[in-house]
C-alpha cells in the first residue's frame, strides 16, 4: 500500500507497526514526510482493516489517499527514505 498525505513520518510509521502487530499481519513500513509504503501480507479482510485504520490515524497525520499496489508493481517504484 502507498499512502499519500501530510506528516506521514515517524509517528505514522509507529502507528502502522502497532496495527500490524495488533492484527497479526506480517509486514513493514517505510514512512516519509508526504508518503508511506506498507508491505503487508495476510488475510484480505485483515489487510482491509489495516487500510482503514491507517486512513484514520494517528491524529498528527493526515492521509489524503491510499493506493493498493501489487508486489510486482512495487518493485518498480521508488520508496521514501526512512
Amino acid at each position: 500500500m502507498r499512502f499519500e498525505g501530510r506528516n506521514l513520518g515517524e509517528a505514522f510509521g509507529a502507528f502502522v507497526e502497532a496495527r500490524l502487530a495488533r492484527l497479526g499481519l506480517a509486514g513493514s513500513v517505510q514512512a516519509g514526510a508526504s508518503s508511506a509504503w506498507v508491505d503487508v501480507s495476510g488475510p484480505a479482510p485483515l489487510v482491509d482493516m489495516l487500510e482503514v485504520a491507517c486512513l484514520l490515524g494517528p491524529i498528527e497525520s493526515l492521509v489524503d489517499g491510499v493506493e493498493l499496489i501489487s508486489m510486482a508493481e512495487a518493485s518498480n517504484l521508488q520508496k521514501p527514505e526512512p
